[in-house]
């Protein structure tokens, strides 16, 4: 006779669920996050403007501990390949957390399907449904809507359950004399862990990231979801390096005509029993891949903290960076690119 959910979700027991009453509005001491190295003689940490926890901990100016995350990894690397980020970006963006780039409208509307979907959004916030200017729901929005109601159906069709929502979990990292005293955690948090039912996956206990796209079939740029060869995975590697067990991506999209979604299963580890002789490789590779990404995020973040932090100026990096000046967004960076006048 085969487990329940409930059952299975005790092979993950070290994992925890965040929701409203558990940990919105709390910082998550995994990392040891209690002081902020621009903060006063007490450590206390600047205000916060975005919801979730700064990744790095700081202690009298000294850094003392890392949250790596897949944000925080791919704000330095695409697909392995350094960025040429700035630092100062990266540091009030993602180690300190005290200023954060404000969402788009797309983002906007990828955390109002998953609050729609899932109840909640991460740390436990629900998002409404953006308005226009004029007070209206756009069009996207309706449409947006007819695709919650859709999710709804896949994943009665799948046997996805959505009793396990924004689910945690971290480990520790090792890595070595280099740098001892530093406390190091890797963390995830799993949009969905539940069965999964359909042919070519069919597990008892898995991972699913939910994400809502443009166009499902878009085969340009980093969200690639119409080719998806060419994505960077390092996301559901890590979650299913630390879970354990198998992830996928759900899309759906809200272009204005042809509306769906794909289901794209991400070769890991945790699969590979099931997995063809060249995926079984690809597989081995990632989490090699993942192991090399983290070491040099980790030792990148180092080194720019040996050097205050430096700023790396240009339209990229300072386009939509709350510290330039003019974004009028509270930022106060005097190297900030500037549109030049031709």
């Amino acid at each position: 006779m085969g487990k329940s959910i409930a059952e299975e979700y005790e092979l993950i027991q070290s994992a925890t669920t965040a929701t409203p009453s558990t940990t919105a509005g709390k910082q998550d001491d995994a990392a040891g996050r209690d002081t902020a190295k621009d903060g006063d003689s007490t450590g206390k940490r600047p205000t916060v403007l975005n919801d979730y926890p700064p990744c790095a901990t700081y202690k009298e100016n000294k850094l003392t501990g890392l949250r790596i995350t897949s944000s925080l990894i791919r704000a330095l690397y695409f697909k392995g390949e350094y960025r040429e980020p700035c630092a100062k970006k990266v540091y009030h963006n993602y180690l300190l957390g005290d200023f954060k780039s404000p969402p788009t409208r797309p983002m906007q509307y990828g955390n109002y399907f998953e609050s729609r979907c899932l109840g909640h959004g991460r740390e436990g916030y629900k998002t409404e449904a953006p308005l226009l200017k004029n007070g209206r729901r756009p069009v996207a929005v309706e449409r947006i809507d007819s695709q919650v109601h859709a999710f709804e159906m896949v994943a009665v069709n799948m046997g996805i359950s959505t009793e396990f929502v924004q689910v945690k979990k971290f480990i520790s990292i090792d890595m070595g004399d280099r740098f001892e005293g530093m406390k190091m955690v890797l963390e995830g948090v799993a949009d969905i862990i539940t069965p999964v039912h359909i042919k070519g996956f069919d597990y008892d206990l898995a991972g699913i990231d939910l994400k809502l796209a443009g166009d499902r079939d878009n085969t340009h740029g980093e969200y690639c979801w119409g080719s998806p060869q060419f994505l960077d995975p390092i996301q559901l590697v890590i979650y299913s390096y630390l879970f354990k067990i198998p992830f996928a991506y759900l899309i759906f999209d809200y272009k204005a005509q042809d509306m769906g979604y794909r289901f794209i299963p991400v070769a890991t580890m945790a699969m590979e029993a099931d997995l063809p002789d060249d995926f079984k490789l690809l597989a081995r590779q990632r989490e090699a891949d993942l192991m090399a990404v983290v070491k040099n995020t980790i030792e990148q973040i180092v080194m720019w903290d040996s050097e205050g932090y430096p700023v790396t100026a240009n339209s990229m990096n300072c386009e939509r960076c709350p510290m330039n000046p003019v974004n009028n967004l509270g930022g106060t960076c005097e190297d900030a690119y500037l549109p030049q006048l031709t």
